[in-house]
């Protein structure tokens, strides 16, 4: 997967075998482009629905 200039950046900081959490991802480009190229084994993606504001009365 080719991931854009600013999604590489941050895939960057992944160390092989390290952990990754992607929260609030809405696409999951990065974990799966580190799947790809065997940085990690796995990952978890959560999407969060709720609205910014509604996140702020948790």
């Amino acid at each position: 997967m080719q991931l854009s200039k600013r999604l590489s950046a941050v895939a960057e900081f992944v160390t092989p075998g390290g952990c990754l959490v992607d929260v609030g991802t809405d696409h999951g480009y990065v974990p799966i482009a580190l799947l790809e190229q065997q940085k990690q084994k796995a990952f978890e993606q959560q999407q969060l629905t709720a609205p910014v504001a509604d996140l702020n009365s948790l």
